[in-house]
């Protein structure tokens, strides 16, 4: 926290100071700060698809999907690389809105075998398309880089995703194919 204000107040125009600063109150639960320091970062700079897609996750992560997405879909736009924390962020809003056609395309493009939400992202779709062989695969490989996955799925997601309601959802939809704490009253 010292070290992004300190950016802050060193250089008070530069957006990616201001970043920092968003990132750091978001992680300290601090959700109102973080979007003045997220609006602050972007009237500074808003061409930066850093910023951008920063704040944009952070929108998404705490519940603020329809704005979120917005941000996030300028990036997927743009000619830039695009990051597999894009894609799965952007699946997550199309899953939340049950737009499963649109989070299957985001899922399959993060192949990633090592971050948690694209993982999850497969084996929800694989669930949700009913493609038992590919969501016992995709479950087997989470379980095995990420064991908190499972016995308690919603403690692996809610540093990265603090929205209780988007939580909820993922851990009952977790939980249906054999994940998390509540599987079995899930199944019965």
């Amino acid at each position: 926290m010292k070290t992004a204000q300190r950016a802050v107040a060193l250089k008070p125009q530069s957006a990616r100071a201001h970043q920092a600063l968003l990132f750091t109150y978001f992680a300290r639960g601090a959700f109102a700060d973080a979007f003045a320091e997220g609006d602050t970062a972007l009237s500074l700079n808003p061409l930066d698809p850093t910023v951008r897609g920063i704040y944009g996750v952070i929108l998404v992560a705490t519940g603020q999907l329809d704005r979120g997405e917005a941000f996030l879909k300028e990036i997927w736009a743009g000619p830039n690389l695009k990051p597999a924390w894009l894609s799965s962020h952007l699946f997550l809003v199309s899953y939340l809105k049950g737009d499963l056609i649109t989070a299957s395309h985001y899922a399959n493009l993060d192949i990633s075998n090592t971050a948690p939400l694209g993982m999850v992202a497969r084996v929800l779709i694989a669930a949700k398309t009913g493609d038992r062989d590919r969501e016992g695969q995709m479950i087997e490989q989470l379980v095995t880089v990420y064991p908190v996955f499972r016995e308690d799925p919603r403690r692996a997601l809610e540093r990265a995703i603090p929205s209780a309601e988007i939580l909820d959802r993922l851990t009952h939809d977790l939980a249906a194919v054999g994940l998390g704490l509540e599987s079995s009253s899930v199944r019965q």
